[in-house]
């Protein structure tokens, strides 16, 4: 069940990061996106109607969905800054024919935004914790790393690690997610 909602999950936040989409369309290749990548984002549909034609193997056609959103997260989690035109135009068929499939299945029906959204109040208010706290918590961590005091850095990791909160840190800053057990 928690490998479904995971899934789930993973769906919407494909769906959302690509709305959110704030790159450079640039008519030259970029290589944002590797073959591998090309080929399996360009084969979608096929294999998701592959799955549908056989005997309606609607969990292989939902492993095709979750497959396809996960490439898709790690080529939009590489927060692409410039993104050529032929890049754009897959991202953009393969959301849509996404979209579709999942519709097909009866899945991601609601606004990615708003569905994340109610899972995150969901998630803050089953580990007792706000985003203000958090939020606290990342700034005394930031304090402390300014301060190579690594140690204290460690521990407010760990404190908010045992939330299920892991941290990314990047140049503009930390951002936190909801950690997945098991997935």
């Amino acid at each position: 069940m928690q490998d479904t909602e995971a899934g789930l999950s993973r769906l919407y936040e494909c769906l959302d990061t690509y709305n959110n989409l704030k790159a450079e369309i640039i008519p030259d290749h970029s290589n944002v996106i590797g073959k591998k990548d090309q080929s399996k984002l360009a084969g979608f549909e096929e294999r998701f109607i592959q799955a549908m034609d056989n005997d309606f193997n609607s969990a292989q056609a939902i492993g095709i969905l979750f497959e396809t959103a996960k490439t898709i997260n790690k080529i939009l989690g590489t927060n692409p800054q410039k993104i050529s035109t032929e890049e754009h135009r897959l991202l953009a068929e393969c959301i849509n024919s996404l979209r579709s499939a999942a519709e097909v299945m009866g899945l991601l029906r609601e606004n990615p935004t708003e569905f994340l959204a109610k899972q995150k109040a969901a998630f803050l208010a089953a580990q007792n914790i706000s985003e203000d706290e958090i939020d606290e918590l990342i700034e005394q961590r930031y304090t402390a790393r300014k301060e190579q005091d690594w140690t204290r850095s460690d521990q407010i990791r760990d404190k908010l690690l045992s939330y299920g909160i892991d941290l990314k840190d990047n140049p503009s800053g930390t951002t936190w997610t909801m950690k997945r057990d098991g997935v």
